[in-house]
């Protein structure tokens, strides 16, 4: 019982000590071939001419940078929490992808589109602001 204890104990030190030595989600890469979410971010912020601050403040605020994230009575999925019932032609697959939900909300901001995020209405500023 007390050797059982012990690994139970030195187990749960191990998974401590990792989670304390971990990097942010955003600085991860997804794979070794895709850029990070933050590499994302800055390339479609500037294909689209929006503010990446904005970006980063949004995605944060709806998933804490988890392309994983389920939402909304699992309505709202990936990054940026894209609402099945408001985009019924954006796949599963898409909506958990992170570079196809980090262009979708560029290219909503470049369109003018935030107000669709909670997030984004809460900032209560312009999508090209700096």
């Amino acid at each position: 019982m007390i050797h059982k204890s012990i690994i139970v104990l030195i187990c749960l030190f191990t998974i401590k000590l990792s989670i304390a030595n971990a990097v942010t989600m955003n600085q991860v890469p997804i794979s070794p071939q895709v850029k990070t979410i933050d590499e994302l971010i800055e390339e479609k912020a500037k294909l689209y001419q929006v503010s990446p601050i904005v970006m980063h403040q949004v995605i944060k605020c709806e998933s804490q940078y988890n392309p994983n994230a389920i939402g909304d009575g699992g309505h709202s999925r990936g990054l940026v929490q894209i609402y099945d019932d408001f985009h019924p032609t954006v796949t599963h697959e898409q909506a958990f992808d992170p570079e196809f939900s980090i262009t979708f909300l560029a290219k909503n901001l470049a369109q003018g589109n935030g107000h669709l995020w909670t997030c984004y209405r809460n900032l209560n500023i312009d999508s090209k602001a700096i």
